[in-house]
């Protein structure tokens, strides 16, 4: 592979006294014009980020787009008291025969403050505690204690007399219902000792058959009376704890006899039940039973007949501490009704406010075992993290969070759970929501530091044939490799720029993913050597990509009095990654020796007949010059060089300063050639490069004067200088900038040293009548001034001084040297 072309190992000018004044000078020319083409030349590209509107449905999928799942949750669909209900908890009544949620006589009685105790528990406490004697009773027919139920009481008539009960009365019936279900419950976990029924106390036998140790106080009847110690401080504790339950139970059932829908209701004291509901949950854990949590559950879920966004999301947070381990159906259900809370822009800020982002973390995190069938679950926990981050404060909420490292470890959860049902649904809704917040610096970075980004390609690996997924992970790459820390990061893997070429050969007819692809692959090549040889090899050898800018080529020129913004748009990204990968010594005399950059010229031909969007002439010109940069035996666009000239030269008119910067390094390397210079004087565009001389836009003026150097080669150019008064601007624009950009300042000097060559001839007899009297004296004193050694060191930090030293004094120094030499007026 050819080399680019090397600076000089030696400044281009002597030091040293010189035999031979005109060799020198010839060396300092070809030198200054060495040193201009490698400084400048070669530039990467910038391209703006493909912009995509928000959904305003605020749907699961976007609907121009289809999945290869079979199945795909809807976005729509009824959630609230009922579906509830019907995935309560079965639980058993006193007789024995089941009762669960979902049955008749549970949906018509919602506002039950308790049931009562099952025969499982009642077994139990007969196992555990001995059965005092029972009194004979004249039936053997046991009394069936009554199940209270408030709601029944409200409207039902008992014996047939049609007599309401009171709300007053249900109350108390509720409030002694309770505490009867707190009693058996104790009895049934053998805290406390069941009351016995009425009649005389049961005596104890008396037995003369204890143990002789006993009787002597032997040593088993310490241990009786050290038991006996330890038992009752057990009983105490127990009882203590028991009294603190209980307690807590009675606080819990207070706050639920106020869950009732009303006349009138008010839904801010109700938000704030609730919440009074969940302190006590989550500090003094009274739900000690599945019957205690069916009773909270029951008049929470009357709740969800309301409206209000800000109540229901306090009901769902309560619901989900019900349950330290939500089933299935809880976390459907609360992740379903949050889904439909956060469709509506309007919720967006109740939703921040109740910090609805660490329910659904926790949802994420769940620790449940069987994660395969908390598929719709996920889908819908992670759809309203879609919808709800595109609200900033939520962003800061997540970012403050640790938010994206919860989303790494699930992803890979998920990515190791196969049988998953809707896995591929669930990521599509993840990668969504990382996709608004990946515009958050902390979130970003949070991306580089918690493995997020090798994670994301695993997923584009595995799942490559969902369009809607890779078209997130897509969006997500285009806005991280922006920034210089995600590409570093992103630069990590040697496997990432493959992964995103394969896809954008697979999806090259897609072009809202075509264009992200691209665009990521420009800013990994823009400033990265290894990126660019790792493209170079994923691509054929840039076989696929010229395959690509042939094919889009066609495609943009077929229809030409066409809209095709999109595909000008991927032609953009396109040829600004193959400009990039130019900028590579080896890779880039390749594409300069193929004719396959034909397109290019086609395009530019396009250009200046049709309606082309100006970033793509932009990034067309810039790879033109990147490619006209290596001087070898075959070069393409240096082979047509006169041709391309005459087509860009009015381009150094553009309104559009970056244009005319990129066609103006295109003339920088063409300028060598004198059939180009003398175009530019045929054209007027050495005037034009004059004026730009003034131009606020400092990379304007270095490469106008990049090209004027190269034009002073011509004695008749010389004379358009001194005829415009370039020279003049030249001087003004080495003593603005001198300090500040010693850079420019010697693009200046050597410009200058070009022109000065005219000193010499006889037309020229004199330093004052080359740069004229009054700019020669202005000049010099700028010299003089700039090259004042001390001064500078003074005034100038570490690196300052080595530009002042390797671009400037060794070229003014000589300018300032042959001008006093030269001048009438030592």
């Amino acid at each position: 592979m050819s080399s680019r072309g090397k600076k000089p190992s030696a400044k281009f000018y002597e030091p040293q006294q010189r035999p031979d004044h005109e060799a020198v000078q010839r060396r300092v020319v070809e030198g200054v014009r060495a040193s201009a083409a490698n400084a400048r030349s070669l530039a990467s590209l910038r391209s703006t980020r493909p912009v995509t509107p928000l959904d305003s449905s605020r749907g699961l999928f976007g609907a121009s787009r289809r999945s290869s799942s079979s199945e795909r949750p809807p976005s729509a669909f009824p959630i609230g008291r009922k579906q509830f209900l019907s995935d309560l908890p079965t639980t058993l009544d006193h007789d024995g025969f089941g009762g669960s949620g979902s049955d008749d006589t549970a949906s018509a009685r919602p506002y039950s403050s308790t049931l009562a105790p099952s025969r499982r528990a009642s077994e139990e406490s007969h196992r555990k505690m001995p059965r005092p004697p029972q009194q004979e009773t004249p039936t053997s027919v046991r009394p069936r204690r009554a199940t209270i139920d408030v709601g029944s009481m409200r409207n039902a008539n008992h014996d047939g007399a049609g007599a309401a009960v009171n709300e007053s009365d249900s109350a108390s019936k509720a409030a002694i219902a309770a505490r009867r279900l707190s009693n058996e419950e104790e009895v049934a976990s053998g805290r406390i000792m069941p009351t016995p029924p009425p009649g005389p106390a049961p005596t104890r036998p008396f037995s003369s058959s204890r143990p002789s140790s006993a009787r002597r106080g032997g040593s088993g009847g310490v241990a009786r009376r050290h038991a006996s110690r330890s038992s009752s401080a057990d009983t105490q504790r127990v009882s203590t704890a028991q009294h603190a339950s209980s307690e807590a139970w009675a606080e819990v059932e207070s706050i639920v006899s106020t869950l009732g829908i009303t006349a009138g209701v008010d839904t801010l004291e109700l938000g704030h039940n609730c919440d009074r509901l969940g302190e006590i949950i989550s500090s003094k854990n009274p739900l000690t039973s599945q019957r205690k949590k069916n009773v909270v559950l029951r008049n929470l879920y009357q709740l969800l007949e309301m409206s209000d966004c800000r109540l229901l999301i306090k009901v769902i947070r309560v619901v989900l501490l019900v349950d330290a381990k939500p089933r299935e159906a809880t976390l459907t259900n609360a992740s379903k009704l949050l889904f439909k809370l956060s469709r509506d822009e309007a919720n967006d800020k109740i939703i921040a406010e109740e910090k609805v982002f660490q329910m659904l973390l926790n949802i994420l995190g769940t620790s449940l075992s069987n994660l395969d069938a908390l598929g719709k679950a996920f889908v819908y926990c992670c759809g309203t993290f879609k919808n709800i981050t595109a609200e900033e404060q939520i962003q800061a909420q997540l970012a403050n969070n640790n938010g994206v490292e919860v989303m790494a470890d699930f992803i890979e959860r998920v990515k190791n759970c196969s049988g998953m049902a809707q896995r591929g649904n669930v990521l599509i809704q993840l990668t969504a929501a990382l996709r608004n917040l990946s515009a958050h610096g902390q979130v970003r970075q949070q991306c580089c530091s918690s493995g997020m980004i090798p994670r994301l390609c695993d997923i584009l690996r595995e799942f490559h044939e969902e369009e809607d997924l890779v078209l997130n992970i897509s969006r997500i790459f285009s806005k991280l490799s922006l920034h210089s820390n995600c590409r570093g990061v992103m630069s990590l893997s040697d496997e990432i720029t493959a992964c995103i070429f394969d896809l954008l050969m697979e999806y090259k007819s897609k072009m809202s993913i075509a264009v992200r692809l691209l665009f990521t692959l420009g800013n990994l090549t823009a400033g990265d050597e290894t990126n660019r040889e790792r493209l170079f090899v994923a691509s054929g050898e840039l076989s696929s990509i010229f395959d690509l800018i042939g094919e889009y080529t066609e495609a943009r020129l077929a229809k030409p009095n066409e809209d095709q913004t999109e595909m000008e748009d991927t032609l953009v990204k396109l040829i600004r990654v193959l400009a990039n990968l130019c900028i590579h010594p080896e890779i880039g005399p390749i594409v300069a020796a193929s004719d396959r950059i034909e397109s290019l010229i086609r395009l530019l031909d396009f250009s200046q007949e049709g309606d082309m969007s100006q970033e793509l002439v932009l990034n067309i010109v810039g790879a033109l010059n990147n490619i006209s940069f290596y001087r070898q035996t075959k070069n393409y666009v240096l082979d047509r060089r006169s041709e391309i000239a005459e087509r860009i030269v009015s381009l150094l008119r553009d309104e559009n300063m970056d244009v005319v910067i990129e066609t103006a390094r295109v003339f920088g390397n063409f300028s060598q050639e004198p059939e180009i210079r003398r175009l530019l004087r045929r054209t007027r565009g050495d005037e034009l490069l004059v004026l730009l001389l003034q131009h606020e836009n400092r990379e304007v003026v270095f490469t106008a004067c990049g090209i004027l150097m190269n034009l002073m080669a011509d004695d008749d150019e010389r004379e358009v200088l001194k005829r415009t008064d370039g020279v003049q601007s030249l001087s003004e624009v080495l003593a603005r900038s001198g300090p500040a950009d010693w850079q420019l300042a010697g693009m200046i000097c050597k410009t200058l040293w070009n022109f000065s060559e005219g000193v010499a001839a006889s037309k020229h007899s004199s330093t004052e009548a080359c740069f004229g009297a009054e700019t020669a004296e202005d000049l010099m004193d700028t010299l003089s001034e700039l090259l004042e050694q001390e001064t500078v060191m003074i005034n100038s930090d570490e690196e300052s001084y080595r530009l002042w030293e390797t671009e400037f004094q060794g070229v003014a120094s000589h300018l300032l040297s042959r001008m006093r030499q030269r001048s009438s007026n030592p």
